[in-house]
């Protein structure tokens, strides 16, 4: 009972027993109690992050030199081939090569590493070769099928890229830089 008479004293005469404020001197020490200086030097937790840091770095720059180096190799492949193909082809090859190209910058400026999606663009430029091996082996009774699976996978492959962006960038709140700008009429 002695700690309620002790709490209701404290309760009504708090504004006559709260006169003083201490020096900052003593909040200097309270604080240096609280939250002690640690120790300079290596602690296994930081070197345990640095670690993880470089396997991400050496892992992200695994994929993107994989990425960059077979993407070079199928531009090289197609542009050589899409000359025999017809005029459509060819024309949709130099229009989504471009966008394609333009959005792996893009993508490699804004930092992503999802290895999933690079991943899949390979798998994706591998079934375009396929096709295209399909059209050089009998270029004559290549036809509208196969011409219209090239340029889908063309539009699929720039269509993964703009979305992945589109992802990224909303993710950083920035807007996309293949949207337009939205056009005020008023």
């Amino acid at each position: 009972m002695s700690k309620d008479k002790l709490e209701r004293f404290i309760d009504n005469h708090r504004e006559e027993l709260d006169t003083e404020i201490p020096s900052l001197h003593i909040w200097k020490e309270i604080d240096s109690q609280i939250n002690p200086k640690q120790k300079s030097g290596y602690s296994p937790k930081g070197m345990t992050r640095v670690a993880a840091g470089i396997a991400l770095l050496v892992i992200g720059s695994f994929f993107t030199f994989h990425w960059v180096s077979s993407a070079n190799s199928a531009s090289t492949t197609q542009s050589i081939s899409v000359a025999d193909m017809s005029s459509e082809l060819e024309e949709a090859g130099m229009f989504y090569s471009d966008r394609i190209n333009r959005s792996k910058a893009r993508l490699i400026s804004l930092g992503h590493r999802d290895a999933n999606v690079y991943r899949d663009l390979v798998q994706m430029e591998q079934q375009f070769e396929e096709l295209q091996k399909e059209w050089n082996e009998n270029p004559v009774k290549s036809n509208d099928h196969l011409t219209n699976a090239m340029i889908n996978n063309y539009r699929n492959r720039a269509d993964l890229l703009e979305r992945v962006i589109n992802q990224v960038e909303r993710r950083r709140g920035r807007t996309n830089s293949f949207a337009r700008p939205a056009v005020n009429y008023e």
